[in-house]
């Protein structure tokens, strides 16, 4: 059925709340990449250098806390490059074309996450903003911040933090449950080596489940 035919598509005039803050977007990235013949490429973004507090996980794909490295003197995550898109690859194309491709995407919506970033605040399952800048304002940078706040019912915990708008999809697979569930066996191994999920971490993942089962019966 030609879909489009019989239900024309409607355009919104509406415009997205990021929008007006995508300003000084010229921005000069500087990107290291480290070949392995035994894995997969590891991806380092320089500048803007990428800090380890950066991902709110709900919203930005989490960087590689297993692939951290000493630059300049402080810590350095890599990039969860496949993150940024679907995690998908076809034989068709060069490995490598595809994997810049994907390191290009992962750094272009990080950009527009870093510039419409809001300071939010967390408290149990709630999340409200508290500041938003202003178009071109400076953010300074600051990992998240805990801290006991008063509430009509008491004391609660709260978590202060940066998080900005990330577009498009993401995958982020960041336990042995989520692995089995978004990554199908024949797509490549979350780990980063150039094996199968099939033929590599998926019967580790399906041990660590099943031991959290019978742990919490």
């Amino acid at each position: 059925m030609d879909i489009g035919r019989h239900h024309p598509p409607v355009e919104s005039n509406a415009q997205h709340w990021a929008h007006p803050l995508l300003v000084n977007m010229d921005v000069s990235c500087e990107v290291m990449l480290c070949i392995q013949e035994d894995a997969m490429p590891r991806a380092y973004l320089i500048t803007p250098r990428f800090q380890p507090y950066y991902a709110d996980t709900l919203i930005h794909p989490h960087p590689r806390g297993d692939q951290f490295l000493l630059y300049e003197g402080r810590p350095l995550p890599g990039l969860c490059v496949f993150s940024s898109a679907e995690m998908v690859f076809t034989d068709a194309a060069n490995f490598c074309t595809q994997f810049l491709d994907q390191l290009t995407q992962y750094v272009a919506k990080h950009l527009i996450w870093l510039r419409t970033r809001r300071l939010c605040r967390r408290i149990a399952n709630t999340t409200s903003v508290l500041y938003q800048p202003l178009p071109g304002e400076t953010i300074l940078e600051q990992p998240p911040r805990r801290q006991v706040v008063q509430w009509p019912t008491g004391p609660v915990q709260a978590i202060d933090f940066w998080s900005g708008y990330w577009p498009g999809k993401g995958a982020r697979a960041m336990t042995p449950a989520e692995h089995l569930r978004q990554i199908r066996s024949n797509q490549s191994c979350w780990c980063g080596l150039n094996k199968k999920y099939g033929d590599c971490h998926k019967a580790v993942d399906l041990l660590l489940v099943n031991r959290t089962a019978d742990n919490n019966p």
